[in-house]
Order: C-alpha cells, then sequence, then structure tokens
C-alpha cells in the first residue's frame, strides 16, 4: 500500500518556489529546501528580515552615568 502524506493547505511545495519555476534548482528534494523563495507575480522577493530591537546601553542601570573618557583615543570610547 502506498502511504499518502496530507499537505497543509498553503504549505510550501518545491513546485511553488520560484528557482524549481525558473529551472535554477539543482536539487531532487521532496520538502522545500532553505533557499524555498516563493514564486510570485512580481518576480523574486526577498525574506522579511527580523525587527531590530535596541536595547539600552549596558551602563543605562549605573547611578553615575556614561563612563568618562580618560584621555583616550576619542574613537575607541
Amino acid at each position: 500500500m502506498v502511504e499518502v502524506t496530507a499537505r497543509k493547505k498553503n504549505a510550501p511545495a518545491c513546485e511553488d518556489c520560484y528557482f524549481r519555476q525558473k529551472m535554477l534548482c539543482a536539487l531532487d528534494l521532496d520538502e522545500p529546501c532553505g533557499t524555498f523563495r516563493e514564486s510570485r507575480p512580481e518576480g523574486l522577493v526577498p525574506p522579511r528580515q527580523p525587527m531590530l530591537l535596541l536595547r539600552p546601553p549596558r551602563w543605562a542601570d549605573r547611578k553615575d552615568g556614561p563612563p568618562r573618557n580618560s584621555g583616550a583615543d576619542p574613537a575607541f570610547s
């Protein structure tokens, strides 16, 4: 008996990949690889980048404030 696995709705497949459709893929896999990019009418779209979260400086919790320049080169302070 042949085992059939149900694919989730909207789950990516190699056939949906930009590289596969443009015959640029050299891999023969059953599932999408790490370079999978959805094929869209507008062409190749880069993946979304995670949001950059800024943290407070390490010295922010000190009572005396930021470290003071001790006569060193200002480019390295």
